[in-house]
């Protein structure tokens, strides 16, 4: 990604289904701007304490604190890539009236990814995201991923502005390549 030439950040919201590779994605962009913070809610949420006591709480707790840092970092004309699966419109519209506050560019992407291969991609990959959904009936899963999977389309479908970008299947260089074609024609 060119480096900016003015001085107004950019907040990047890096959206899609479970194992779309919003995470992968969004620590290459951030490599390839200056001094930019990546923001995995996940990973912000699992350094709280015994988070899996109360997941709705501390969910609600991680992304707050992720707006903080977003809030900071933007404010100090430093861009923000943040990689979530964000299922519900308050919480994207809490961000770009952040980034508003901030004076901050926004851009939301939507990673899409054939179901099949994210479910694939999730089963293999496991981790805390795949015990949720299994919870005690490791037969629910595919069901509870369709429930995750089809709101991100459905979300998309009803958000103005949303730029969507395919996951390339094992090319992850060309899929960030879409990626940073897509955010530099959407910011220029």
């Amino acid at each position: 990604m060119s480096e900016q030439t003015s001085d107004q950040p950019t907040l990047v919201i890096i959206n899609g289904p479970p194992a779309s590779g919003k995470t992968t994605l969004a620590r290459l962009l951030c490599a390839q701007m200056h001094l930019a913070l990546h923001l995995d809610v996940d990973e912000i949420r699992d350094m709280v304490s015994n988070w899996e006591a109360d997941k709705q709480a501390s969910g609600l707790f991680a992304r707050c604190l992720a707006r903080s840092m977003a809030t900071c970092h933007l404010s100090n004309r430093r861009s923000v890539v943040v990689s979530q699966l964000f299922g519900r419109h308050d919480d994207l519209d809490q961000l770009n009236e952040l980034a508003q506050r901030c004076q901050a560019n926004y851009i939301e992407v939507v990673i899409r990814v054939p179901r099949d291969t994210a479910l694939e991609r999730f089963i293999e990959r496991g981790g805390p995201k795949f015990d949720t959904l299994r919870g005690d009936r490791p037969d629910s899963i595919a069901s509870e991923f369709d429930v995750l999977f089809n709101r991100i389309a459905l979300d998309t479908s009803l958000r103005d502005g949303v730029v969507t970008i395919d996951s390339l299947e094992g090319d992850v260089p060309g899929t960030l390549k879409t990626l940073v074609e897509a955010i530099e024609i959407e910011s220029a």
